[in-house]
């Protein structure tokens, strides 16, 4: 047998293998068939898909560089590496390799789907949208092509356009209106594999929401001819209302609202409607007026007083929201949306033993509200009765594992109780499920602290401070954990960016002016303490004496006896009981007349 027939004998059975899946051994046969001639593009292609099949995509295309080599004009081949950078997530190389397809091939549309999917990746739909366009007008039937724009379209929020597109993918071919596996023959070219359930899973969720809108408009249709027989069919223009409410067309369904109460003023449902569309807008005030018409129709609404009382917690008018829940409540103490609100309201009001009565009886009615027992954590946390408040977030996570608040709210209970490895576990699960959140990275860096040190911490903050830049908690723990290590600049930059946010805060211009003192920096220093001083609030602490004394301090080592004594007395004022005040006095004293003496200085940086 020549070598030529030994080669074809080993790339047949290795054809054979493929067919029925048994890709290993068939990349074996294909190595065996390329030893004997490593020119042979077949060969090399059905390697190239056997490998494809087991998943080793890096190794695939480089059988695709092979027959590059060999024939590089296969515009299959250069589709098919594209096809594979695209499951590799390497998006540009894989559009590179799309548009050198579509210049051998430009009548192919598949490519330019495939071009399409691969801009949808990348977030650039108007791109994708362009290239889907493309394909169509090459092949106007293909629905795979118009169920895609229709994607695209339904990511930038153009919902009608998107509904026509899948609407014209059905009618065209119901199969390929979804997704589906690719084929790959030597003499076509396939389309991009999604490349996961997840992705799979996506695309039938956007298909069953675009299914649904149009479910809607078709339905639309029907009562608008329906009101053009009877312009005055009150029920079909509520009804119209309600469907243009279901897919997010706030503004329509109020139109459609107001028809129906212009016909009928006392259309209680449309007034409600109505009232939560407008809500859906944040037009609050608005809102109100629907429910206080419905309140005026029928005074025993429970709907309408609790609806109320609900947007006034939202507008921060508690004590009115509290006796519009109420009174939703006297008409129906089922109403477990009104006694979570009122739990809410009283929480705003400090009254927490209260909102915590309203979060029992809301979860009394619904074991799994996940709000009101998360709520009712919170109120616990508010009365420092941490324990409590951890059994809350452990029945929400109980109920939802997924539940981001219930781990970062644990994680704060376990931290105020000193049980800092537990919180960082917490955090570190809240971080799994928003791992983006930059509050949290804050606040383990300061449990981190606790356990391993400020220079652990000061990788959380640095990581909350790349998510948000303006997390002024982050630029000042990062600053005092700075200031634990003596590192005075670093400390310093860290306040400054705290300033920059925030130019009222006086105690971070207090620590700032700290450490400028440690640095031996006096007058800089005392410039700080002053700013600290004019920010202070009306309302005396007792640690503001520490400011004074602080700043008696640095006017102590610039020889300024007299002015640093006055300081001292401010901060005794304050604090009569201020130990370093009452001695740095006794030094300054001393100092004018000529008596030396040691200083000393106290300050308790506190985390925030």
């Amino acid at each position: 047998m020549s070598l030529k027939s030994k080669a074809l004998e080993w790339f047949n059975k290795g054809k054979s293998l493929c067919e029925i899946e048994m890709h290993e051994e068939a990349v074996e046969c294909f190595n065996k068939a390329i030893k004997i001639n490593s020119d042979d593009d077949k060969v090399w292609f059905y390697k190239g898909r056997a490998l494809d099949s087991l998943g080793n995509y890096s190794e695939a295309i480089g059988c695709c560089d092979e027959i590059i080599r060999i024939c590089p004009k296969n515009a299959g081949n250069w589709n098919h590496k594209g096809i594979l950078l695209y499951r590799l997530k390497r998006y540009m190389e894989a559009l590179g390799c799309f548009a050198v397809t579509i210049k051998i091939n430009p009548y192919g549309s598949n490519m330019r789907i495939n071009k399409g999917l691969t801009f949808i990746e990348m977030a650039k739909f108007k791109e994708a949208i362009i290239c889907f366009d493309e394909a169509i007008k090459i092949k106007p039937k293909n629905a795979y092509a118009w169920h895609n724009k229709s994607m695209a379209l339904e990511k930038l929020g153009k919902h009608e356009e998107a509904i026509d597109c899948h609407n014209t993918a059905i009618n065209i071919d119901i199969e390929n209106a979804l997704p589906h596996e690719y084929i790959f023959p030597l003499d076509e070219l396939a389309l991009i594999k999604i490349p996961d359930n997840t992705a799979k899973s996506h695309i039938e969720d956007s298909k069953a929401i675009t299914l649904a809108r149009l479910k809607n408009y078709e339905e639309i249709k029907r009562l608008d001819a329906a009101i053009r027989i009877n312009p005055a069919n009150e029920s079909a223009w509520y009804n119209r209302g309600v469907l243009f409410s279901e897919i997010g067309k706030y503004i329509k369904a109020i139109t459609c609202f107001n028809a129906a109460i212009m016909i009928n003023p006392a259309h209680v449902l449309a007034l409600g409607a109505k009232g939560s569309a407008l809500n859906k807008l944040e037009m609050n005030e608005e809102a109100i007026e629907c429910y206080d018409k419905i309140i005026n129709i029928n005074s025993n609404n429970s709907n309408a007083w609790s609806s109320k009382g609900v947007i006034l917690v939202k507008l921060g008018e508690y004590k009115q929201s509290v006796e519009c829940l109420d009174e939703a409540i006297r008409i129906n103490p089922a109403d477990a949306i009104a006694l979570e609100y009122k739990g809410n309201a009283l929480y705003c009001l400090r009254k927490y033993a209260k909102a915590i009565k309203c979060y029992d009886e809301a979860i009394l009615i619904n074991p799994e509200n996940i709000n009101a027992i998360n709520n009712k954590g919170l109120a616990f946390g508010a009365l420092k009765k941490y324990e409590k408040k951890i059994s809350c977030c452990s029945e929400v996570i109980r109920i939802d594992p997924l539940n981001f608040s219930a781990w970062y709210n644990k994680a704060i209970a376990l931290g105020k109780l000193g049980i800092h490895e537990e919180s960082v576990k917490c955090y570190d699960e809240a971080l799994k499920i928003k791992p983006d959140n930059s509050s949290s990275w804050n606040n383990k860096g300061i449990e981190i602290n606790n356990i391993d040190g400020p220079n652990e911490a000061i990788k959380c903050y640095d990581e909350a401070i790349s998510l948000d830049s303006r997390n002024v908690c982050a630029w000042y723990n990062k600053g005092l954990a700075f200031a634990k290590l003596e590192k005075h600049n670093e400390a310093i930059k860290c306040y400054d960016q705290v300033l920059v946010l925030e130019p009222w805060n006086n105690w971070v211009w207090y620590y700032k002016g700290i450490e400028l003192g440690n640095l031996e920096k006096y007058e800089d220093a005392i410039k700080c303490y002053d700013k600290s001083i004019e920010k202070l609030p009306k309302k005396i602490y007792p640690e503001n004496a520490g400011i004074w004394n602080s700043k008696g301090f640095a006017l102590l080592k610039l020889e300024k006896y007299d002015e640093a004594v006055k300081c001292f007395n401010e901060a005794l004022s304050i604090d009569p009981e201020h130990a370093d005040a009452h001695q740095n006095r006794g030094v300054a004293l001393a100092c004018i007349e000529r008596v030396g003496d040691t200083l000393s200085e106290t300050v308790t940086p506190r985390f925030v």
